[in-house]
């Protein structure tokens, strides 16, 4: 319809100049992607999340029990302090407050924001990138989505992220330490994405740990029912995580946990 936002996205040739793409492109894109094709809007969204947050209180006509909801949103996989689309890190001393993500469960990161747990999800598909997150013990829910694009989608993550603590704050009832200038300057001036940082992870070979060989095997967690760890054969001895037709290299974190 008339109302429907196109998303907007770089073309190859084009250099820097943003164009739509047709809802008769989105109808075959859609297809293919975990969301299904799904088009909502943020009244929907506004539901949708005040249903979970109903359910987290344990109101009686919620449609989850909270049991099913916190198995959702439980922890299974840890984080590692990896955040959703954007890698900056919003932690205390570099910024005013601490935006952690701190485990994956069934489709949901769970974390605390000024010491209050949340938990949220973001996805994009083309043009579009769209993030929900929820503190319920506050009823509180913020939806947002953006169209546009840049290389990897990491503005549009940064911008998102400004946003939704700038109205998490408001919400919440606090002075929000974030306002329209350095909206559109995050993560600066508080950190520089000209910096170099210590990586937090370090590609593992054969001489990062002791008989690396002993984590080769089939494994299974809730998140990933089916995965294993092979060892490629190459100069630097790679090792691999495969699950079904995805592949990551395994890497291993400075603190010496395997992620």
């Amino acid at each position: 319809g008339e109302e429907f936002a196109l998303p907007y996205k770089q073309l190859p040739s084009t250099g820097n100049t943003l164009y739509p793409i047709p809802i008769s492109a989105l109808k075959r894109i859609g297809t293919h992607n975990p969301a299904g094709g799904i088009v909502s809007t943020a009244t929907d969204m506004a539901k949708y999340m005040n249903a979970l947050i109903a359910a987290y209180n344990g109101e009686e006509d919620a449609v989850l029990e909270k049991a099913v909801l916190r198995r959702i949103t439980g922890a299974c996989t840890h984080m590692g302090g990896m955040q959703m689309g954007d890698p900056t890190a919003v932690e205390k001393p570099t910024f005013n407050e601490s935006f952690v993500s701190i485990g994956y469960g069934i489709g949901y990161i769970s974390g605390t924001y000024r010491g209050y747990e949340f938990f949220n999800h973001g996805g994009a598909t083309y043009g579009h990138y769209s993030l929900i997150t929820m503190i319920p013990s506050k009823n509180i829910g913020v939806f947002t989505v953006v169209s546009g694009d840049t290389p990897g989608g990491l503005d549009n993550w940064r911008m998102q992220k400004a946003m939704l603590m700038y109205m998490l704050d408001v919400m919440l009832g606090e002075e929000p330490w974030i306002d329209a200038e350095t909206g559109c300057s995050f993560p600066e001036p508080w950190f520089s994405l000209n910096r170099n940082m210590e990586p937090r992870y370090q590609e593992a070979d054969n001489t990062t740990v002791p008989t690396p060989q002993i984590y080769v095997g089939n494994y299974s967690t809730e998140v990933f029912p089916r995965l294993s760890i092979v060892q490629r054969d190459n100069l630097k001895q790679w090792y691999q995580r495969r699950v079904r037709a995805i592949s990551w290299k395994l890497v291993y974190h400075i603190h010496k946990v395997w992620k």
